[in-house]
């Protein structure tokens, strides 16, 4: 608990900021163009994967490695830090979309807490998975951001387009929301 204090400084303040605007922006939008009788995706839960995968990205970039020779001083290993930064950030996401998936479902009777929760959790934690990963091993949090905003991007873009040839489908990634894939997300996420 120490360490997480302590590394609670360390994050930007911008990612708290902007997580919890868009958070607050995604719930009003869903709460302003909710229509229970379409199947489409809702702002909300596009939005809740964005902002984790965006944040957890800008965890480990050319700045954050420069401050990594100051770290090598401390008890910690510079891994241990990194993790409690991402702990961090992931669970300030994991808290607001959970803050804004109870606001939904009080205020829309037809929305359900656990579906909802179920619905972005998954590919939240898959995308921020794949974001960090990317930015970790290129150095590069734009890049590792570009792709996972690339990634979902494309998957709610397709979306849309409910009838597609089959590889326009497959290039949709029509798991990332699929309940059956949850399970595997959350395992590739580890």
């Amino acid at each position: 608990l120490l360490l997480l204090r302590a590394q609670f400084r360390i994050v930007r303040g911008e990612i708290w900021l902007a997580t919890a605007l868009v958070m607050m922006l995604g719930v009003i939008v869903t709460l302003a163009t909710y229509d229970p009788t379409t199947t489409s995706l809702l702002p909300f839960t596009v939005l809740a994967p964005v902002m984790a995968a965006v944040g957890v990205a800008l965890l480990y970039d050319s700045d954050i490695r420069q401050m990594f020779e100051l770290e090598d001083t401390t008890p910690a290993s510079a891994r241990l830090l990194l993790l409690a930064r991402l702990t961090l950030v992931f669970g300030f996401n994991l808290l607001t979309g959970i803050a804004g998936s109870v606001v939904l479902a009080l205020l829309q009777s037809d929305l359900s807490l656990w579906p909802l929760i179920l619905s972005w959790l998954a590919p939240m934690t898959f995308l921020s998975a794949f974001a960090f990963f990317l930015s970790v091993v290129t150095t590069d949090a734009f890049f590792g951001i570009v792709v996972g905003l690339f990634v979902w991007g494309g998957h709610v873009l397709m979306q849309l387009f409910p009838h597609l040839d089959n590889f326009s489908f497959a290039l949709s990634l029509p798991g990332l929301i699929a309940a059956e894939n949850r399970p595997v997300l959350f395992a590739v996420a580890l």
